[in-house]
């Protein structure tokens, strides 16, 4: 049997090292707060707080406006530029050059080597001209209103927007364009790199697009894989009706998925799991890794039930209505998406409460992670206070997901308990998932009335692993099992034996299985009504560890352990 070839090889080897993991729940952290002091900015106070971003070396980083401690409100970007940094004002509103910087916008892009891109509205010191709309590469300008465009002769920049760097340091926007002799507008363009390249801009028509496109050619949420070689967006066409003119380009050409183009009102087809008769209506969000595999949300011109999508590694995801692995339904809008480099799934979408009505979520890889409602850690001291809970998820495309299992999302949260807005405050909210969760919070089960602890695995996205497989104890978790090179945080005893021997029990199942395409599963610890009084009082921990069969069975991850109390 596996389960004997398991125990022979998991339970017989010496301790090489163990794995140092995190909580068994969620942390959900505000790391800023509006109102409160600036960490590194002594006598500055948050104002406001807007969007997030990452990087690929830990840093991660949110805009804000502060109260600079005179009643000057600055513009800046605060944060960590990599993991283990203090975090800190990486970069500030100010004067360089010719520019006075009055705000900046609240999108803005964190290199790896924590250079931070902005758009600034300066005045010239020297021409006098106001609120001139730019992109700084921290203090150097990289496109200013007014000023040529590089790479289109005859041509100035009315406007940049939308500003974000790759982990190069290469900075990416949207321009506005205008004819340097005349002045007319001449539409917009997706521009790339200190050469401000125009990668797609108003009058072209990309390869597989059916019409050149309009004076809104490229759409504000494009998106560029970490290592900058795919990039996805949506662009506008001239076709004559607003109805159709929205045409997702990859890589400079019309995507099509399934051999049809991915367009308004063009059909979405059966394989990719298109519903009968339904098309393409509208396109939200968008992310792209570097192997070429793409994220893209919106909605279709079917039933309004089921309209709203994720499309993930061409096929559908998730739909309106959907249940998750977690139980939660998903209901109206999604309000975020956000596609982190090694693959892992952020997304803002509503739930439905199983009271008639829908609340915000964050779902991580397929599971909610935060929702309205729930309480928040304010201070960072590793303690939840019962009396600040979320309220809802704000801003524009404001969730950011890193590749450690965390999230990073700007939330109103409520600390009075009142039902009026008017004294919530906005906070930039860190959401560690670990990579075994008790999302249900279950910390005691009654044998009388019987209950469930649904239990959660987030397999982290460096681990390969062909299957998973849950144990548990009743005697604690130290000093541990050997389990291979690892250290499994489980005493072996009789009831180790059991779930060893006998997987997928009545009581703990799926307790043996594969992970999903996000590397997570699920699993359930249950009690059944009128069960054994004599065992209250007993505390059960569960943990889970890795099987890669190819070969001989290598373990390569041990979860920590989840406790659950069995009271009468």
């Amino acid at each position: 049997m596996l389960t004997l070839h398991v125990k022979a090889l998991v339970f017989g080897s010496a301790v090489a090292g163990t794995l140092a993991l995190p909580a068994h729940s969620q942390e959900r952290t505000a790391l800023l707060t509006e109102g409160s002091t600036v960490p590194g900015f002594p006598g500055a106070v948050v104002d406001s707080i807007s969007n997030t971003a990452v990087n690929g070396t830990g840093g991660r980083a949110v805009s804000s406006n502060v109260d600079d401690g005179t009643g000057t409100i600055l513009s800046l970007v605060w944060g960590r530029a990599a993991s283990g940094d203090v975090d800190g004002v990486l970069f500030q509103e100010g004067t360089f050059g010719t520019c006075e910087q009055t705000s900046w916008e609240g999108f803005f892009g964190l290199a790896d080597d924590g250079s931070v891109f902005y758009s600034p509205s300066c005045n010239d010191t020297v021409t006098l001209e106001t609120s001139l709309d730019n992109v700084f590469l921290d203090s150097v300008p990289i496109a200013e209103e007014g000023q040529p465009i590089a790479s289109l002769p005859g041509k100035v920049f009315r406007f940049n927007s939308r500003p974000t760097i790759l982990a190069s340091g290469d900075p990416v926007w949207i321009g506005g364009i205008n004819d340097e002799l005349t002045g007319d507008s001449e539409g917009n363009g997706l521009f790339f790199g200190t050469g401000q390249t125009a990668l797609l801009k108003t009058g072209d028509q990309p390869p597989n697009v059916a019409f050149p496109l309009d004076g809104s050619a490229v759409d504000f949420d494009f998106r560029f894989s970490p290592d900058g070689t795919q990039y996805i967006t949506l662009v506008d066409m001239l076709s004559g009706s607003s109805l159709n003119d929205g045409r997702v380009v990859l890589n400079g050409a019309g995507l099509d998925v399934a051999g049809a183009p991915v367009e308004e009102q063009t059909q979405v087809p059966a394989s990719v799991g298109g519903l009968s008769g339904e098309a393409w209506d509208n396109f939200d969000f968008f992310g792209i890794l570097d192997n070429g595999i793409f994220l893209m949300t919106g909605d279709t011109d079917g039933n309004t039930a089921t309209d709203e999508f994720v499309f993930f590694d061409g096929a559908m995801l998730y739909r309106e209505g959907d249940t998750l692995a977690d139980g939660h339904v998903l209901a109206g809008s999604i309000e975020g998406a956000s596609l982190a480099p090694n693959g892992d799934l952020g997304l803002v979408w509503d739930i439905e409460d199983g009271a008639g009505s829908d609340i915000e979520a964050v779902i991580f890889n397929g599971r909610v992670v935060a929702k309205e409602g729930d309480a928040i850690d304010t201070n960072g001291d590793g303690i939840v206070d019962p009396n600040a809970t979320i309220v809802s998820f704000s801003g524009i495309s404001s969730l950011t997901t890193a590749t450690d299992q965390r999230l990073y999302v700007t939330a109103e949260i409520d600390l009075l308990g009142t039902t009026t807005t008017l004294d919530d405050m906005e906070v930039y909210l860190e959401i560690t998932v670990s990579p075994f969760e008790d999302l249900g919070g279950t910390e005691e089960i009654s044998l009388s009335a019987g209950g469930s602890q649904e239990l959660s695995l987030f397999l982290p996205r460096e681990f390969e692993a062909d299957f998973y497989l849950v144990l548990g104890s009743a005697s604690g978790t130290m000093p541990g099992t050997p389990a291979g090179s690892l250290n499994l945080p489980l005493n072996f005893d009789a009831y180790t034996q059991f779930t060893l021997e006998s997987v997928n029990s009545s009581i703990l199942s799926p307790s043996f299985g594969a992970f999903d395409a996000f590397n997570t599963a699920s699993t359930t610890f249950l009690i059944p009504p009128g069960s054994n009084p004599a065992v209250a009082g007993s505390t059960l921990h569960h943990a889970y560890i890795t099987l890669d069969l190819s070969s001989v069975i290598d373990i390569q991850f041990v979860s920590e352990a989840i406790p659950v109390t069995l009271i009468p």
